[in-house]
């Protein structure tokens, strides 16, 4: 099944991604000492909203949204996904620049950090503009900085 719609994410779309959530993914959450289940509801009880790409049946695949961070024009864009992210590439690829003008409606810079061995998420962050800033370590593991200025927000 892939995902056909994109709404607003719940608490309970959190919960039923994280055990289904890729490999690479639940790395990068582990690295930073949280458990999937606590990212993903920190991310929808972030005050920025959250969006979950739901398959004809509403069961979710791929949750992403901002969270602001302490600089008001800076906001942490995130993505996560189940392995679903691979059959609905193309409609990512194409959804995309409308999902990047929404996430930065209210931030003049998108950034945050990926792990070095999320090739699927590097892909996609170099197809959106993201540039990558520095390799940094964290927990023993390899993250790239990454950020795009945004045309909106801030």
């Amino acid at each position: 099944m892939t995902p056909t719609t994109v709404r607003l994410a719940t608490e309970a779309d959190a919960l039923s991604l994280a055990p289904r959530l890729r490999k690479a993914d639940r790395k990068e959450i582990e690295a930073a000492d949280r458990t999937p289940e606590e990212a993903l509801l920190a991310g929808v009880r972030s005050p920025d909203p959250t969006y979950v790409a739901v398959d004809e049946e509403d069961v979710p695949h791929i949750i992403f949204g901002t969270a602001p961070s302490p600089d008001p024009i800076l906001g942490f864009v995130w993505m996560m996904a189940t392995p679903a992210i691979r059959l609905c590439w193309v409609r990512l690829l194409r959804e995309t620049p409308q999902w990047i003008d929404r996430l930065s409606e209210d931030y003049s810079i998108l950034a945050n950090v990926v792990h070095a061995d999320n090739s699927v998420h590097i892909r996609w962050l170099k197809w959106a503009g993201f540039i990558f800033l520095r390799k940094v370590q964290f927990n023993g593991e390899s993250f790239y900085e990454f950020a795009r200025v945004t045309n909106t927000g801030g």
